[in-house]
């Protein structure tokens, strides 16, 4: 009560308009293309803050920090209540105007570029903040963009807590450890059990229905504080027998012996392809990539459109399998992130140990590299497929680490440019930043000739400077201080 008497000292009225039904897009993707729908996080009993932002307006940029201090203290290293999305409404912005933001870290939250703006919503201006509770209705208050950034951090707090608590309520985060394509005569999710109620969570009956009917019921005990989760294992269960997509729903009820007071969080509906055991067989795939196997990703799907196998996040050479029906039709699509191809990699699929066809960059055309293919219904076996390899290792080409005599940066410590220096002259295709984890911060491009670029966007800390040349890589560790 006393932040809500210090608002209202100041003149700040906190306005509530209506329902989630008022807001005509729900469905998000930001700008790491991560996907985020309005409606689920409610379900989830997230409260969801629509932050509306334009890149070009500095009274926009100017409470960036602010909302970054709310989404610290209600986001996932905080209470964990609450999603801040951050949705630049102007049409005409620029990924990479959008993307700098992100990078510079003055939001760590989800950034999300060009949706419909605010033409439709009441009290339009830039910015401009809605608080959206997770009740039935989705209720929604609109927060005056005339706030200092204290006064936007206490007026938003006091929102979040206005959002109804309720001493009983359970909800199924999301499922874990689960693979969508059921190739085994038993199927056994695990899920992450959430308490969003005040009292401490101590009992509740999980329940699996398919078809309408419920076909599993486990109970659960066990001593969860309010906010706090937990990722429970179901005991396994018969699959379908025949093949299909099946869609699962998981739902926590009877939570301490009683009601459930918030229903809306409940429960999670998953789809799962189930192979009949006749018809399933084992693709593998053996893939080399090129010096940045960090930008590989593919997809398997069927001719419906369902995914049956998918990778990313890779350090060198992989080998995976695919379950899959035999005697249907699949595309393999392979994609490189940054779209500047897949230069001296190579990879082949195999049906039980079968080639069934083997790409190289000659197949790439700079974004992916795509297949279509159908499966003998007939069961053959060969015994073609390579060994397990080496992770972080690749076999792709006989090009040696560069020594550092060859490729240095200066300055270093850097703190506004960094210009590489070559010892021998040698041609430079592909320089990256990187962190050190190994993870790709961006591409570096250089103009003419000038071999140098801007490092006062980054915080300080210790980088990497990847260096494809044509004598081979060349990784530098840069300090960039402040």
């Amino acid at each position: 009560m006393m932040v809500m008497a210090l608002l209202l000292a100041i003149g700040i009225a906190t306005n509530v308009q209506g329902g989630i039904d008022e807001f005509p897009d729900t469905d998000f993707t930001d700008i790491d293309g991560n996907e985020h729908n309005l409606r689920d996080y409610l379900a989830e009993g997230k409260i969801v803050i629509m932050a509306y932002w334009v890149a070009s307006e500095s009274s926009c940029i100017a409470k960036l920090p602010a909302l970054e201090e709310v989404w610290q203290a209600h986001g996932p290293n905080g209470t964990n209540t609450t999603m801040l999305l951050g949705i630049e409404g102007a049409g005409e912005t620029i990924d990479a105007a959008v993307q700098a933001v992100k990078n510079n870290g003055s939001a760590t939250y989800p950034l999300i570029n060009t949706v419909a703006g605010c033409s439709d919503k009441p009290n339009c201006g830039n910015p401009h903040y809605y608080v959206v509770c997770p009740d039935g209705g989705g209720t929604w208050s609109y927060v005056n963009q005339n706030l200092s950034g204290d006064q936007l951090v206490a007026h938003i707090g006091a929102l979040i807590g206005s959002c109804e608590v309720f001493e009983r309520d359970a909800s199924v985060l999301n499922t874990q450890s689960f693979d969508n394509v059921i190739c085994e005569e038993t199927v056994q999710p695990s899920l992450t059990l959430y308490n969003r109620g005040t009292e401490v969570l101590s009992t509740l009956d999980l329940q699996v229905e398919m078809a309408g009917e419920v076909i599993a019921t486990q109970s659960w005990m066990g001593s969860l504080e309010q906010f706090e989760t937990t990722v429970v294992t179901l005991d396994a269960f018969a699959a379908p027998a025949e093949t299909g997509v099946y869609e699962m729903t998981i739902r926590a009820v009877n939570p301490n012996g009683g009601a459930d007071q918030n229903i809306v969080n409940d429960e999670k509906d998953v789809s799962m392809v189930v192979i009949a055991p006749e018809l399933r067989d084992e693709l593998s795939l053996f893939v080399s990539p090129d010096f940045y196997p960090q930008e590989v990703q593919w997809n398997l799907q069927n001719t419906d459109g369902v995914i049956l196998g998918h990778g990313e996040g890779y350090t060198g050479d992989f080998l995976e399998t695919i379950c899959v029906e035999r005697g249907a039709c699949y595309e393999f699509i392979l994609y490189d992130a940054n779209a500047d191809g897949f230069d001296m990699g190579h990879g082949e699929l195999y049906q039980n140990g079968c080639e069934i066809f083997a790409f190289t960059s000659d197949d790439h055309n700079g974004l992916h590299t795509k297949f279509e293919f159908c499966l003998s219904a007939e069961f053959d076996e060969c015994d073609e497929v390579p060994d397990e390899p080496v992770q972080g290792g690749n076999t792709t080409t006989d090009l040696e680490e560069v020594s550092a005599e060859l490729i240095q940066l200066f300055p270093n410590p850097a703190s506004g440019s960094v210009s590489l220096q070559l010892s021998h002259q040698t041609a430079v295709y592909k320089v990256q930043l990187l962190n050190v984890s190994g993870q790709l911060i961006e591409q570096i491009n250089f103009v003419d000739n000038d071999l140098s670029f801007g490092v006062d966007h980054l915080e300080a800390g210790i980088y990497l400077v990847s260096m494809l040349t044509e004598k081979g890589v060349s990784t530098e560790k840069l300090m960039i201080s402040k």
